[in-house]
């Protein structure tokens, strides 16, 4: 044979070839000759001659690993598995059914890192490594293997303890929390280390502390306690503190405020310091306000943010202020605190009516309200127009002035002077001009029938609604006695003829609605039984000459001597009548 390679054998006799190709001869081809020979004579020769081809075979990765790892819990595990190939290809490192939470093997190394949890301890986790090689036929071993898991006893971790302090007689009770962080859970144990004054107690089971000193207990004790788990072995932790016991204590025996008035409208004003005597050395205290508009913060009485005052709605205020010591204890004080009018400033106005007759000098125009957060204030008015007036809360042309009939309407400006406030309130009104009346009216009351409100002959219910209507909107009024005018605009709301505009004067035209009922007003009997017996003629006598303006007189005049017309009572105007064109000259 001719070619063969290194350790390729042939049987000279049956001429069977052995061979066991090497991992070198892998994908490698050979070129062989056979040669037979016979033993003839002379020897024939044959031979034949091929190629043989050998086939590269993929071997599987060679593991060494270990039958079981160990680690403690919360300890770092770190081992290197040992694989090779015989191909020498690069292998790769895999879990096969997955691995315990945080378990890792590096894909490329082998490396297996894992820091086993308080929870993963104890225990014995079984995996599976597979070792795959990256060879053209891709071949793996899986490889078990078991990782145990030992317990660690942790030491337990006692919470901070604050110093305490307890007076004499008095019980100090408080708890001691400790912490294990073992899985399972280890049971743990209170105890004091060292001595301990007499009657001090801890519960070993809860950590309980409870104690109530004596008078001959004063002093200041430190402590020492200690919290043992129940695990192998046995750990333990331990703090100190300090319980001070002080004399017994005593109620605070005063208690003042240093009260200032409270500026009205003053969200969050202070009332002044809160001083409380105690003698209890050391003693500190809390405070509470039966009003819950006010708070006290560090020892200052105050209005709460956003609480505030107002003066007409209350001029002061009465409260409780109640201090508490430690122990306890307490004591009231009663105070009053006075709210200051600081003036505010009117925040409308308006008119009763908005309607003026043209070619009547002097005459009254409307009653004026002003709503103003403030009482009984006293204001003065500037008008745009010098033509008018405002007295006693009415609007009037003064005396000599009139509104010409040309005059459609009057823009009025009205000025509010607020003296106390220190501000001023400007209204805008127009006044609607009117002819005057055909006849000559009381400034406040029909005098045909004082029933019959907006004086359309009829006495009806809209009558008293009227009235209901006008005190609705401006509420009872006074009506001005300063001038009286003789001319003005229905309808007339004073019915009772008490110079007041009031609920009465709807309740006493319904009473009459009931009684006569609703008709044409008769205009001649009222009027009639009204003057006559109401009136007295001694009073009218001294009245018409002692009035102060001309504009007063003929007003007066004119009211009575229009009732004598319709009532016809000669004795009283033929006495006046002489006297008309004389007060009305003057």
């Amino acid at each position: 044979a001719a070619g063969f390679p290194d350790g390729m054998t042939i049987d000279p006799l049956t001429g069977t070839v052995r061979w066991t190709p090497p991992e070198s001869a892998g994908g490698q081809n050979f070129d062989i000759t056979l040669i037979a020979t016979d033993d003839g004579t002379p020897n024939a020769v044959a031979q034949q001659s091929f190629t043989l081809q050998v086939a590269e075979f993929d071997d599987l990765p060679v593991v060494n690993p270990p039958t079981q790892l160990v680690v403690n819990e919360l300890a770092q595990l770190s081992y290197q598995l040992s694989a090779s190939d015989p191909d020498n290809e690069a292998l790769a490192f895999s879990f096969v059914g997955g691995a315990p939470l945080g378990l890792a093997i590096d894909p490329l190394t082998g490396q297996i890192t894992w820091t086993p949890t308080e929870a993963q301890g104890p225990g014995v986790y079984p995996i599976v490594i597979r070792v795959s090689d990256a060879g053209p036929h891709v071949g793996s071993v899986d490889v078990p293997l078991s990782i145990q898991v030992f317990e660690v006893n942790v030491a337990p971790q006692l919470a901070p303890v604050a110093d305490r302090q307890v007076r004499a007689n008095q019980s100090l009770a408080f708890t001691v929390m400790a912490t294990d962080a073992d899985l399972p859970v280890n049971i743990l144990s209170y105890a004091f280390v060292g001595s301990v004054p007499a009657g001090l107690s801890l519960n070993s089971s809860t950590g309980e502390v409870s104690w109530q000193p004596s008078e001959a207990q004063i002093g200041v004790y430190a402590l020492t306690i200690q919290a043992s788990d129940n695990g192998s072995p046995v750990l333990a932790d331990t703090l100190t503190f300090e319980i001070e016991v002080a004399p017994s204590n005593s109620a605070p025996s005063a208690l003042t405020v240093d009260v200032q008035p409270l500026p009205e409208n003053a969200a969050g004003a202070i009332v002044g310091a809160v001083h409380v005597e105690d003698v209890d050395i050391g003693d500190t205290h809390t405070f509470s306000v039966s009003d819950a508009r006010f708070e006290i913060v560090n020892a200052v009485l105050q209005l709460k943010a956003g609480q505030s005052l107002d003066y007409e709605e209350q001029s002061q205020v009465s409260l409780t202020v109640t201090a508490t010591d430690t122990g306890g204890l307490s004591i009231e004080q009663m105070i009053v605190i006075p709210v200051e009018d600081l003036g505010e400033v009117p925040t409308d106005l308006s008119l009763s009516r908005n309607q003026v007759f043209h070619s009547l000098a002097g005459a009254w125009i409307a009653a004026i309200r002003i709503t103003d957060p403030d009482q009984n204030n006293n204001y003065t008015y500037l008008l745009s127009d010098s033509r008018f007036e405002i007295v006693d809360g009415g609007l009037y042309l003064k005396l000599g002035q009139e509104v010409n009939a040309s005059e459609a309407t009057v823009a009025l400006q009205i000025t509010v002077v607020d003296v106390a406030a220190g501000a001023n309130l400007l209204r805008d009104v127009v006044l609607q001009t009117e002819p005057p009346p055909a006849v000559w009216e009381f400034s406040h009351q029909w005098a045909k029938n004082p029933f019959d409100v907006n004086a359309d002959g009829f006495v009806t219910p809209l009558d008293a609604v009227l009235i209901v209507n006008q005190i609705n909107a401006f509420g009872p009024y006074e009506i001005p006695h300063t001038t009286m005018p003789g001319r003005a605009p229905a309808p007339f709301f004073d019915v009772s003829g008490d110079w007041f505009v009031a609920p009465s004067d709807a309740v006493v035209t319904t009473n009459y609605l009931n009684s006569v009922g609703a008709g044409k007003a008769n205009g001649e009997s009222i009027a009639k039984r009204s003057f006559a017996e109401n009136v007295d003629v001694a009073l009218l006598e001294e009245m018409l000459p002692t009035t102060d303006t001309p504009q007063q007189r003929n007003s007066a005049y004119d009211f009575y001597f229009w009732r004598c017309l319709e009532d016809s009572l000669d004795e009283i105007c033929n006495s006046k009548d002489r006297t008309k064109t004389s007060l009305s000259a003057s």
